[in-house]
């Protein structure tokens, strides 16, 4: 969005989804915002590998006995 749709941008906007709200960061809390979410992506990431890792030794052990 620039200076030059936004008009256009907020009369779209409200047509289609009703009030607009805004939230404002500044660079720093954006970068802190984005490192946050990396971080919770490779945690989550990690879990699923873990988890897959389990369900896949719990399968091969009962197969054995």
């Amino acid at each position: 969005m620039t200076k030059d749709n936004y008009e256009k941008f907020v009369k779209d906007f409200t047509d289609e989804h009703g009030e607009l709200a805004y939230v404002v960061l500044s660079m720093k809390d954006y970068e802190n915002l984005a490192l946050n979410i990396a971080d919770l992506r490779r945690y989550l990431d990690q879990q699923s590998k873990i988890i897959v890792y389990y369900e896949n030794a719990l399968t091969s052990n009962e197969t054995i006995e």
